[in-house]
């Protein structure tokens, strides 16, 4: 009895003990108070279990979780004059990171073949070296012709270097690629999940193919038949990525680079970020890239979205498959449609994720009561990522409108300041408003219970 009672109050003890260190890290770690309250919530439930849930999922931005030796840097070239540079440009040089960049040329891939045939031109353009990060590769039947056309890069000299992230790709695991390995070429897992560093539930979300350090292929599009093809499905995602040409294509170059480093502690040197010949224009297209994630000091993605909604006086529109904002961006969206700002966002009216499609309830139906239009793609599944503010800007990339993508994973997008893109963007979300239907349907009480419940553990998540 009395070695029962020691062995509950030594465990009590060393629990408040735990909690105490959980605390201290917890309040350090750059994250909103929500996320904060949702943690210390958890532990105070069930601490031994809270904390150790913690643990493996809890960390963001904290210098004590993420073993990167520096952050992310990002050089400035062919950057538009700070005089010529809009506040959201600003903003984002404020923060140490490159201006817009002048001399691209960006070309979106409307559909899921465009893409496929964009990633493979790229692929048989390569001359010296492909790099390739991307969340999900399946080797299915779009998966598998893409790594045997890596394969047949490698075997002819070429330097192929390929970074999956572990979780994203599974059941896809490494000896399933060791063909290119055999073949000459590099592949490295992202933050292998039996690793235990902590840091399990920051995943590598970004999608990047890099030719030459010439060209690049990104956006928002994994490498599997559900995003892209050689031809059309009948229940292939909704999906947006683009090539580019010119200045811009460095600072992928750079993304790619610093990712390699940190999983697979080799260093590339400067040839793999500045073609043998230097940057070269290709077009009159202005171009931003912003990375964000854990090797990102602040949340620049994210500031420079708030700042671009609060500036729109005329129309905002977000696609996203996955729409579970945090409190701020959910008000200033509902403070522009309350201003008479056209506000439109548009999401499928099933997602893949069926914990989304409950989460999203409660923030859609406040916007809905502040005047935005709730769009819903009725044929299938939307997987884009876009930002368009008075259809001047458009900001294209892996970043969704979840608290995730925003405060947790390694993502990138690419604002397009000028070019025939941005009108071609703006056709693309009309087309999906189509086929979209107005209006989100009404919540009963066990619903709004549910949907609560999702809106504490969205924090966790």
């Amino acid at each position: 009895m009395i070695s029962t009672y020691l062995l509950l109050h030594g465990l009590w003890i060393i629990s408040i003990l735990l909690g105490a260190v959980f605390l201290s890290q917890a309040l350090r770690t750059h994250r909103s108070p929500a996320s904060t309250a949702a943690w210390l919530l958890l532990v105070l439930l069930v601490p031994i279990l809270g904390l150790l849930i913690y643990l493996v999922f809890g960390t963001r931005k904290s210098k004590y979780s993420i073993s990167r030796e520096h952050n992310i840097e990002l050089t400035a070239k062919e950057e538009v004059p700070v005089s010529d540079a809009r506040p959201m440009d600003q903003l984002v040089r404020h923060f140490g990171f490159p201006g817009a960049t002048g001399g691209n040329d960006l070309h979106i891939h409307p559909t899921a073949p465009e893409c496929w045939q964009g990633l493979v031109d790229l692929i048989e353009s390569a001359e010296r070296f492909i790099h390739i990060q991307t969340f999900l590769l399946h080797l299915d039947d779009v998966g598998k012709p893409i790594l045997d056309r890596l394969c047949e890069k490698a075997r002819n000299g070429v330097e192929v270097r390929l970074l999956v992230d572990s979780l994203g790709t599974l059941p896809t695991r490494y000896t399933n690629l060791k063909p290119l390995v055999k073949a000459g070429g590099e592949v490295v897992m992202f933050d292998p999940l039996l690793h235990g560093h902590g840091r399990t539930n920051l995943r590598n979300h970004r999608k990047i193919a890099i030719a030459d350090a010439k060209r690049v292929f990104a956006g928002g599009t994994n490498i599997a038949s559900e995003y892209l093809g050689p031809t059309p499905l009948k229940d292939r995602w909704k999906d947006l990525s683009f090539t580019l040409h010119g200045p811009a294509v460095s600072h992928y170059c750079e993304i790619f680079k610093s990712d390699w480093k940190f999983a697979s502690k080799k260093e590339l040197d400067e040839q793999y970020v500045v073609p043998p010949e230097g940057i070269q224009s290709f077009g009159d297209d202005e171009v931003q890239i912003i990375p964000s994630g854990p090797d990102v000091k602040n949340d620049v993605l994210y500031d420079s979205i708030i700042l671009g909604i609060s500036m729109a006086r005329r129309r905002v529109r977000c696609v996203t498959p996955y729409f579970i904002p945090d409190e701020t961006l959910n008000r200033v969206l509902a403070l522009a449609a309350k201003r008479g700002v056209e506000v439109d966002i548009i999401v499928p009216r099933k997602s893949n994720h069926g914990v989304a499609n409950i989460a999203r309830g409660p923030y859609l139906r406040q916007l809905e009561a502040a005047g935005a239009n709730i769009q819903f793609y009725e044929p299938g599944m939307v997987h884009a990522k876009l930002t368009m503010i008075d259809d001047a800007m458009a900001m294209i990339g892996s970043t969704n409108l979840d608290q995730r993508s925003l405060f947790l994973n390694y993502e990138v997008s690419a604002i397009i300041w000028k070019g025939d893109a941005i009108a071609g963007t703006s056709k693309w979300i009309d087309q999906l408003v189509a086929k979209s239907n107005t209006g989100n349907p009404k919540a009963g009480s066990a619903r709004q219970t549910v949907e609560g419940l999702m809106q504490v553990v969205a924090p966790l998540l």
